[in-house]
Formats: C-alpha cells, sequence, structure tokens
C-alpha cells in the first residue's frame, strides 16, 4: 500500500484506508452527518484519499516498467515518427539518464524518478545491456517515451505530492458550517464547507494520472512491435492463433482513445453552448436596441404632433381673437353712428 493521508484518532496519527478497514466504528453516523454525507463535505476528500493513497506505488511500478522498456528496446527516433525529435542530442554522453543532465534542471520529482531509473539500470543486483549497447553505436536517441521518462514521471509525482498534502490537510481540517468554537464558546459562520481544494486536487490528480497512462500505453506498442523492439509480435512466440498481449494494448489505446474522445466531446459541446449562447445574447441586444429605437421614434413623432397640435391651437386662437377685434372696430359707431354693435352677442339694433 502507497502513502496515503494520516488523521488524528484517540492522539494516535494513523493512515486513514487502514483506519477505516480496521476500525468500522469510525465511520459510525453522528449529528449532523446527513448534512455533511449530503453536501459531501467529509467523503470527497476521504475516497479521494484512499484513491491517491494507490497512486504512489503505481508511480513507482510505472518507472519500473520503464526500465524494463529500456532493456529491450534500444532504437533510434527514425524508427518511431509518432516519437521524433529535434535531433539535438548527438552525444552519447548527453543520455538524460546521466545525473548531470537532471542537475541542470532540479525538479524534485524529475530527479527522484532519474535516481531511481538510474539504481535499477546501474546496481550491482540489476544488470542491464543498455548503456554497453548504446556506448559505440549511432543508436543513442530513443524515443521520447523513453528518454523522457523522468521529466513526465517526475512532474506526476510532484503533482502526487502536492495533491496529497492538499487532501491530507483537508482530512484533518474543520469543514463543517457554522464552526462551533466551544473554547471560546462562539459560533461563527463561514465558507470552510466549499468542497474546491479536494476539487482542484481531484483535477490535477486526474490530469496527472492520465499523463502517466497515456506514456505507458505508448511503451506497451513499442513493446509488442516487433519492428521497435525486435522481439515476436505482441510478445508470442507462436503467433497466429495466439494473440500474446495484443488484447492488453488494445485496451489500453481504447482507454487512452476513450479519454480523449471525452475531452473532444466535452469541447466540442462547450464550443457549441457558447457560439449559442453569444448568438442569443447578440439577438438579444439587437431586439433591445430595435425596442429602444422604436420607442424613441415613438416618442419623437408623439411630441412632434403634440407640439404640432398645440401650435395650430394657438394660432386658431390668434386669428379668432383679432378677426373679432377687427369685427368691432368694423361695426363701431364711429362708421355707423346710429347702430351700436354688440361684439359678444355679434346682434345689431337700432336706436333712435
Amino acid at each position: 500500500m502507497g502513502r496515503c493521508g494520516r488523521v488524528g484518532w484517540k492522539r494516535k496519527h494513523k493512515r486513514v484506508n487502514r483506519q477505516i478497514r480496521h476500525q468500522k466504528h469510525l465511520l459510525e453516523k453522528k449529528e449532523k452527518d446527513g448534512h455533511n454525507l449530503v453536501h459531501g463535505f467529509a467523503v470527497d476528500p476521504l475516497i479521494i484519499d484512499i484513491y491517491d493513497s494507490d497512486d504512489g506505488k503505481d508511480d513507482d511500478d510505472d518507472d519500473d516498467d520503464d526500465d524494463d522498456d529500456d532493456d529491450n528496446d534500444k532504437d533510434n527516433d527514425d524508427d518511431d515518427d509518432d516519437d521524433d525529435d529535434d535531433g539535438d542530442d548527438d552525444d552519447d554522453d548527453d543520455d538524460d539518464d546521466d545525473h548531470e543532465v537532471h542537475a541542470a534542471r532540479p525538479h524534485k520529482g524529475q530527479i527522484k524518478v532519474a535516481h531511481r531509473m538510474r539504481g535499477l539500470l546501474h546496481s550491482d543486483t540489476y544488470s542491464s545491456e543498455v548503456s554497453e549497447s548504446h556506448r559505440f553505436c549511432n543508436r543513442v536517441q530513443d524515443a521520447y517515451t523513453l528518454r523522457c521518462c523522468p521529466q513526465v514521471h517526475g512532474v506526476v509525482t510532484d503533482t502526487l505530492d502536492f495533491v496529497r498534502g492538499i487532501l491530507t490537510t483537508e482530512l484533518n481540517s474543520a469543514t463543517d458550517n457554522p464552526m462551533v468554537f466551544a473554547d471560546m464558546g462562539e459560533i461563527v459562520s463561514g465558507g470552510n464547507f466549499h468542497g474546491e481544494y479536494p476539487a482542484k486536487a481531484l483535477d490535477f490528480l486526474a490530469i496527472a494520472i492520465h499523463e502517466l497512462a497515456s506514456m505507458s500505453e505508448r511503451r506497451i506498442e513499442r513493446l509488442v512491435n516487433p519492428a521497435l523492439s525486435e522481439l515476436p509480435a505482441f510478445l508470442t512466440a507462436e503467433g497466429g492463433l495466439n494473440s500474446g498481449f495484443m488484447i492488453a494494448h488494445c485496451t489500453a489505446a481504447s482507454l487512452v482513445v476513450v479519454v480523449v474522445v471525452v475531452v473532444v466531446v466535452v469541447e466540442l459541446v462547450v464550443l457549441v453552448v457558447v457560439k449559442i449562447a453569444l448568438v442569443v445574447v447578440l439577438i438579444t441586444i439587437i431586439i433591445i436596441i430595435e425596442v429602444v429605437v422604436v420607442v424613441v421614434v415613438a416618442a419623437a413623432v408623439v411630441v412632434v404632433v403634440v407640439v404640432v397640435v398645440v401650435v395650430v391651437v394657438v394660432v386658431v386662437v390668434v386669428v379668432v381673437v383679432v378677426v373679432e377685434i377687427l369685427l368691432e372696430n368694423l361695426f363701431s359707431t364711429q362708421y355707423f353712428p346710429a347702430a351700436t354693435l354688440h361684439s359678444h352677442s355679434f346682434s345689431v339694433y337700432w336706436t333712435d
């Protein structure tokens, strides 16, 4: 069993998975456990930690598998177009397993994996023909899946350490809400219930394991491919009816393809959704602009009509008043002394 998070239990620090398997009373339901189970405050990091506890061992095993591949695969990049490189390592002394190469790029995980590989390839108890076979030959550049193993496996190791640190802190944290501080006699509402830390840790873990699996699948292909490994096809001496490790490689390749297809489908769905959302937003904006323009134009027309009506009314009133004044002056006694004009009644009567 690999390393995993540790929790405090009865003043002792014990591994989480061991506690769960041997002390089932740890899972007895207490107050608010139903709420935690529904929201996954405590269950998510616990499950992730149990899952993560096996990854450290798997990563080391992957390094061992890479060393086994090195013993059977001693080819140049020209033998595999998928693993072609730029051809800048032309010196036999520039082997990526050399200590100085990794010291020049001292990532913790890279150095750890390189040290492990050197110990397996050059120890007294594990003899290897890789170094000797490359000493006086022209095939000095192995494929990326072999030569870049310390770099790729190294960042996976660093990622696992990062995830393990987050989950260890999460498992030993209080994620309840509200928080009850009995010593201070206070109850405080906070945000410790949010699952962003374990969620992001799980995302990082998935990315790391995917990279590790992808590299492993390529190394499996190199082992079962006689053109690259110079071994019998699918590692079986009697082909034809015997498929050897063909199904194992097909399974690994299909898993990688499934992951790629899922990622592509998700990206396409997101792209389509984003485009549809943009179109909807643009149409909505255009409709809003059109409505605003129509309202503004209608309001302007109403204002113009009102102004015209007011002007017409004023003009009519002025004309009426002017005409009335003129008529009054016209029928005044100055011009008709025998008659009196009553302007308000517009009636004329004679007086003696």
